[in-house]
């Protein structure tokens, strides 16, 4: 099943806004957000990439095995 991240990067946006208060410093996990859209494992991974290629998320300080990330400016 092909995953449109297009689609998906404005929600996820959205949804981390709610989740860290617009506060850029906070990590969140994706995992429960991905969760709610279908995706699998790989897939949340690949979601997480695209968005920190599009400069809105940046998993700087997140372990390996946690699709976790904070906005960036731009995603603010």
């Amino acid at each position: 099943m092909a995953i449109d991240f297009a689609a998906l990067h404005e929600p996820l946006v959205e949804w981390f806004h709610e989740q860290t208060a617009a506060e850029a410093t906070n990590y969140v996990t994706i995992t429960p957000f991905c969760e709610l859209h279908g995706l699998n494992g790989h897939q949340v991974f690949q979601l997480l990439y695209a968005c920190k290629a599009w400069g809105l998320l940046d998993d700087g300080y997140a372990a390996m095995d946690d699709p976790a990330a904070n906005l960036t400016p731009q995603g603010l």
